[in-house]
């Protein structure tokens, strides 16, 4: 899996970077928003992980910037002890959960596994919907006319 880590505190770029490495993650880090808004349009990443405050962005701005470029992707918010409101104005904008400093990694990787997995299932239902809709037969009957689709 791909993940990004977007933090200007270079020591938990260096921790995040090596624990996700240890459990088999191809893992980018960014120091600032905009490093990191460049690396999600270059890259398809499984998993973002943004810190709230950054230095160029608000970590709700980071949010709808990388929601924009890749909507399918989950973002997973890391935050200083008491940032309750902004937190919740992240999962608004789009974030899939939070983490609070210092991180309990176990706790992380439990969240992460369950953004890819959602991340996944969409996916899968994106192909599966396409799918029905082109649909043009249905058990041996033939047609491609806007009744016959509305009958399928």
């Amino acid at each position: 899996y791909k993940a990004i880590v977007i933090d200007d505190d270079v020591a938990t770029l260096e921790l995040m970077k090596f624990q996700l490495d240890a459990e088999g993650f191809e893992v980018t880090t960014a120091e600032n928003g905009q490093t990191g808004i460049n690396f999600v349009a270059e890259t398809e990443f499984d998993i973002i992980l943004t810190d709230l405050n950054l230095p160029d962005f608000d970590g709700i701005e980071m949010v709808r910037r990388c929601k924009e470029i890749s909507p399918d992707t989950e973002i997973i918010m890391i935050t200083g002890f008491g940032s309750t409101e902004k937190t919740i104005e992240a999962t608004k904008a789009g974030a899939f959960h939070y983490v609070e400093k210092p991180i309990e990694f176990e706790e992380l990787l439990l969240l992460i596994e369950k953004a890819i997995d959602r991340k996944r299932q969409s996916a899968e239902i994106k192909e599966l919907r396409g799918k029905l809709s082109s649909r043009n037969s249905y058990e041996g009957v033939i047609g491609g006319s806007r009744a016959m689709q509305d009958i399928y």
